[in-house]
C-alpha cells in the first residue's frame, strides 16, 4: 500500500497454484471513499463482511441487495457507513451474534437478498466468475457524496491509481532482482488503525494478536519504521514518523519502553495485572539506530526532533538506578556490562525482553535471575553492542540537531562500552 497524490492503492494476489483472488483498492481523492474491484480466474463464492468495530465504536448494520449501510450504536437513524456494490447479490445475510453469522453464510442461498432487520453482522455473498469483476465502493461518515456516479467510475479511478502507483512505487534491480517492493509491501500489509490514539502503526501480523489484540513490540515496531520508510516521498516520511509516535507513546515514565503495549486495556493476553504492556522489561535497544536510519532515508529535522528526548531517557535507562534496589536497572552486577532481567523476578519475563527467548542461551538451568535487580547471570554480547551502537547514533542524532556536547558525551559512551566489551 502506498499514498500517490490522495491515492491509496494495494494490490493482493494469492499463489499462482490456487484460485487467484486479484484485490485492488484506493481511497477517491478529496472523499472518506475508498473502491474497490474483485476478480478471480475460476469460479468462486466470496462474502463482503461487515463486522463488529473496536470497542466504543460499534455499529449496527443493515443488508438490502446491493448495499449495507452502518449507524453507530448510539445514534441507529444517523448512517455513519455504507458498502455498495455494482450488481446485486446472490444473498443478503445479517446476524446479531457471530455464530449465528458464520451459519447464515455457509447457507447463504436460503437468505433472501432484500432483508433488511438491522444487525451486529451483515455480508453480502457473490459468486464471482471471471471476466465478471465486482466493484464496489466503501463510505465512511455521513457526508453524501454522489454513490451512483463514483461506483461507475471505479474502473478508471483504479487504473489511474495504478499509474500513479508503479511510477513512484520503490522498487530495485540488478543480480538481487525487486527485493524492495516486498519488503515495504510486507510492511504496510500489517499497518492498522489505532482509534484511541488516532494514529496508524504496523502491528504484529499473528491470529493470536486478534481480535482486538492489535500488539507494538518495541524493537519490532521500531524495525517496522525503517521498513515504512522505503516507500516513496508522498508516504514514506508520514509512515515512519507515525509508526515511531505508535511505539514512542507507551513509554513509561522512567524512560523505559515496553517489551509489549496494546491500547485495548482490556487486552490481557499476557501480563494480568497490567494487560495493556509490560511495566516490568523492555526489549533490545534499536530504536536510535532506526530512526537515524528512517532520517537518512527522508532527511527531516523536525523527526529527530520529536524523538530525540524520548530516544535519550530509554537510552539512559538502561544504567539509571532503581530506586527500589539501589542498582542500575539491568545492570545487576554492577560491572558497567548489561543484562537481560525483568523487574517481577519472573525468568521468562526478563527472556522476552531479549527478543531472543528461543536462543540457547535462555535455556532454563543455564542462566537464572540474581536478586535483587532480578538480571540474568549473563553479560549478554549483543545486548551491550547494541547498547554502544544506540550511543553511537544518539550521538550522530545529537551532531545534527546541534547539540555538541552531548554529541560528544554519546560518541565517548560508545567507545567506552567498546573497550568494556571487548576487554
Amino acid at each position: 500500500m502506498r499514498q500517490g497524490k490522495n491515492t491509496l492503492f494495494y494490490p493482493l494476489d494469492c499463489p499462482k497454484s490456487q484460485n487467484v483472488l486479484h484485490v485492488h483498492w484506493q481511497r477517491v481523492k478529496g472523499t472518506t471513499t475508498a473502491v474497490a474491484s474483485l476478480s478471480v480466474e475460476h469460479p468462486v463464492q466470496v462474502v463482503l463482511e461487515c463486522l463488529p468495530t473496536w470497542h466504543g465504536y460499534g455499529a449496527i448494520y443493515r443488508a438490502k441487495a446491493n448495499e449495507i449501510t452502518g449507524s453507530p450504536a448510539s445514534a441507529k437513524s444517523q448512517a455513519g457507513f455504507c458498502l455498495l456494490t455494482n450488481r446485486p447479490a446472490d444473498a443478503a445475510v445479517v446476524a446479531s451474534h457471530a455464530k449465528a453469522f458464520s451459519q447464515a453464510v455457509l447457507h447463504g442461498s436460503r437468505a433472501p437478498a432484500s432483508r433488511a432487520a438491522a444487525a451486529k453482522y451483515a455480508g453480502l455473498i457473490f459468486n464471482l466468475t471471471p471476466k465478471h469483476p465486482l466493484y464496489f465502493l466503501v463510505r465512511v461518515g455521513s457526508a453524501q457524496v454522489h454513490n451512483a456516479r463514483t461506483l461507475a467510475s471505479v474502473p478508471q479511478i483504479l487504473s489511474s491509481g495504478w499509474a500513479a502507483y508503479i511510477s513512484g512505487r520503490p522498487h530495485a534491480s540488478g543480480d538481487w532482482g525487486d527485493f524492495i517492493s516486498p519488503i515495504s509491501m510486507a510492511a504496510n500489509s500489517g499497518v492498522v488503525y489505532q482509534p484511541d490514539l488516532s494514529n496508524i502503526t504496523a502491528t504484529v501480523a499473528r491470529q493470536w494478536c486478534l481480535p482486538k489484540g492489535c500488539v507494538l513490540f518495541a524493537w519490532d515496531s521500531f524495525f517496522n519504521s525503517t521498513l515504512l520508510s522505503l516507500n516513496d516521498g508522498r508516504v514514506g516520511p508520514w509512515y515512519a514518523r507515525r509508526q515511531l509516535a505508535g511505539v514512542l507513546h507507551f513509554q513509561m515514565n522512567n524512560g523505559m519502553i515496553c517489551n509489549f503495549a496494546n491500547w485495548d486495556r482490556k487486552y490481557s493476553q499476557y501480563d494480568k495485572l497490567n494487560p495493556h504492556y509490560s511495566p516490568d522489561r523492555s526489549e533490545p535497544p534499536v530504536s536510535a539506530m532506526c530512526v537515524w536510519q528512517a532520517y537518512q532515508r527522508w532527511p527531516s529535522k523536525s523527526l529527530l526532533e520529536a524523538c530525540y528526548k524520548p530516544l535519550v531517557r530509554y537510552h539512559h535507562w538502561w544504567f539509571a538506578i532503581n530506586p527500589k534496589t539501589h542498582l542500575p536497572n539491568r545492570d545487576g552486577n554492577h560491572d558497567g556490562l548489561l543484562e537481560y532481567g525483568s523487574s517481577t523476578g519472573n525468568w521468562q519475563s526478563a527472556r522476552f525482553e531479549s527478543g531472543a527467548d528461543d536462543s540457547p542461551m535462555y535455556v532454563r538451568g543455564k542462566v537464572k535471575l540474581i536478586p535483587p535487580a532480578d538480571t540474568f547471570d549473563l553479560n549478554d554480547i549483543g545486548l551491550n553492542s547494541l547498547w554502544a551502537a544506540d550511543a553511537m547514533y544518539l550521538s550522530r542524532i545529537a551532531a545534527a540537531l546541534g547539540h555538541k556536547n552531548a554529541a560528544a558525551h554519546y560518541a565517548a559512551e560508545c567507545q567506552t562500552m567498546s573497550q568494556r566489551i571487548n576487554a
